[in-house]
């Protein structure tokens, strides 16, 4: 069982639409935080699901054993994504599954 399964298939029982992207992790390395690198990166790839006509997006955050309160504010607040509940893996970590529709 690959770490994803489950919350992909969480991210599909929650859909009632067909297609959506599903994100895991990026990374900015701590001289670039803050530039709005992240921001930007995820806005292109946003006008590109727009161009392919994907308009869900969601992404899972850890939240057990350690939640990631880095990541959870930047889903929220810049990337103006909510969070639509939790799952756990067979590894027992717990994971926020966070969802925007773009329109």
């Amino acid at each position: 069982m690959n770490r994803e399964d489950p919350l992909i298939r969480f991210a599909k029982d929650h859909s009632n639409e067909h297609g959506f992207v599903f994100g895991d992790q990026i990374e900015i390395r701590r001289q670039h935080a803050r530039s709005s690198l992240g921001t930007d990166l995820m806005n292109r790839f946003y006008a590109d699901m727009r161009n392919k006509k994907i308009s869900r997006a969601c992404v899972s955050v850890l939240h057990k054993p350690t939640r990631n309160t880095a990541s959870i504010a930047f889903c929220k607040d810049r990337l103006g994504m909510h969070d639509i509940g939790e799952v756990q893996n067979h590894d027992r970590t717990t994971w926020g599954i966070y969802h925007r529709k773009l329109e």
